[in-house]
């Protein structure tokens, strides 16, 4: 009697836990993506830490154009559904310049924007 108590508690803590993460249960998330600066304003090589967070279903890889001909990309394990992270980067001369990052995932892509300013 005991193991039949103990296999059926088990199999119900697999279901709970695999049925929460089941795109056909859940549905398809849409796609979100922010990214931000900071600082905003610096001098020509000093780092900016570009922090992004991303929501969506089986999100792939964030790619990070940060508008100076320099591209990142940071691609996931598996196939998340939320993920947040920061890169960093120096820009070699002075100007505004505008961070692209665009989230890609299996339904699709979504982009953010961020603009810096370097003297």
């Amino acid at each position: 009697m005991k193991r039949i108590v103990g296999l059926f508690s088990l199999v119900v803590a697999c279901w709970v836990t695999v049925g929460c993460l089941d795109d056909s249960i859940t549905g398809t998330r849409p796609l979100f993506l922010s990214v931000t600066a900071t600082p905003v304003a610096a001098a020509v090589d000093v780092p900016i830490t570009f922090s992004y967070s991303a929501e969506g279903t089986r999100l792939i890889r964030v790619i990070l154009n940060y508008g100076d001909g320099v591209v990142d990309t940071v691609t996931f394990p598996g196939v998340p559904v939320a993920v947040a992270g920061e890169t960093f980067h120096s820009y070699s001369i002075s100007g505004s310049f505008t961070t692209r990052a665009t989230i890609e995932a299996m339904n699709g892509v979504f982009s953010s924007e961020a603009t810096v300013q370097i003297n």
